[in-house]
């Protein structure tokens, strides 16, 4: 039997949030628990992991699946990236939505919700989803499709659970020298 969500084809972004010299060896390990939560419920995802520099993975708009996606969902959690990155990431989503115009964005993680205001008027995400110690807090600009409530949903679950790196493919999990994962409850990394 098909799961419903295989015809969602979601992106898990991690952009970049610090300069090439800072935290370099540091994974996003919630985006990657993320990817392992979503295609284990059926959805077709792709990672697209900017933070972690040694993956060198390209931009965003460089992506092919990006043609296809139906939803971007984009962690943003550390508050050190307010202010000028966080407009360059505006700007990245801006930009992917321009080349794909059916493209919805969800944003989560402490940087979403406190930036949240200027993220949903700038027209680049459509909903924020913020973890909260019971029901996941969920701020909106568009109504937003059945796709987008979907993931938005399995989005609140995930966020309602420990975020576990068991289930991610061997091939996702970056190996090397002082590589350092940083997830959720982890106080860091």
């Amino acid at each position: 039997m098909q799961s419903a969500n295989q015809s969602i084809s979601v992106i898990v972004y991690a952009p970049a949030l610090f300069d090439l010299g800072f935290r370099r060896n540091v994974v996003a390990g919630e985006s990657l628990s993320l990817f392992a939560y979503l295609t284990g419920r059926g959805v077709a995802c792709t990672l697209v992991d900017r933070f972690h520099r040694n993956a060198g993975a390209a931009p965003l708009l460089e992506h092919h699946e990006l043609r296809d996606a139906r939803i971007i969902v984009v962690h943003l959690w550390t508050s050190d990236a307010y202010g000028a990155r966080l407009v360059e990431i505006v700007h990245e989503l801006a930009a992917a939505r321009a080349a794909n115009p059916q493209l919805e964005v969800i944003a989560h993680g402490p940087l979403a919700r406190s930036a949240a205001a200027d993220l949903l008027s700038s027209g680049a995400v459509d909903v924020i989803v913020a973890s909260s110690n019971s029901e996941p807090a969920i701020l909106r600009r568009t109504a937003g499709t059945a796709d987008l409530h979907a993931i938005e949903a399995l989005l609140g679950a995930f966020l309602g659970t420990f975020a576990s790196l068991s289930h991610v493919p061997v091939e996702y999990l970056p190996s090397g020298p002082n590589v350092v994962f940083s997830i959720r409850g982890s106080r860091g990394c």
